[in-house]
């Protein structure tokens, strides 16, 4: 995000992908080598996933859901709407959020959801009162 408010015309590239860029026109070396950029990406995504304890399909989305997807939609929002950038905070909260979870749902798997008879997205209030009871 820091990134992104401080390079606002690259950042706009953001808001769109290969397809949009004319991919299906590239040569095939090209194409080839946009494969093998994602490749090298998504490797170190899964070293990085490792290393938290993340595995298999669902530690492989949550990684690719923290450390690409979520700021990559913090950012492509407020762009394409012309309004300016959110805090870094929040995309890092979401962030950590999502891996704290996975780590204390963890046995043997990445817990999928919240479990029944849990609130999702609880008020904003109860969030505020769980955090201050330091759970």
């Amino acid at each position: 995000m820091a990134w992104s408010r401080a390079h606002p015309s690259e950042a706009a590239l953001l808001l769109n992908g290969a397809e949009e860029f004319g991919r299906a026109g590239w040569s095939q070396e090209h194409r080839a080598r946009a494969d093998r950029g994602n490749e090298r990406v998504f490797a170190r995504l899964g070293m990085v996933g490792a290393g938290l304890g993340l595995t298999g399909p669902e530690g492989r989305a949550r990684i690719v859901l923290t450390l690409i997807d979520l700021p990559l939609a913090t950012v492509r929002r407020p762009l394409r709407a012309g309004h300016p950038l959110p805090a870094e905070g929040l995309a890092e909260d979401c962030a950590a959020a999502l891996l704290v979870r996975a780590r204390r749902g963890r046995a043997g798997r990445v817990r999928a959801g919240p479990g029944p008879g849990r609130a999702r997205h609880p008020p904003p209030d109860a969030r505020h009162r769980r955090v201050g009871q330091g759970r």
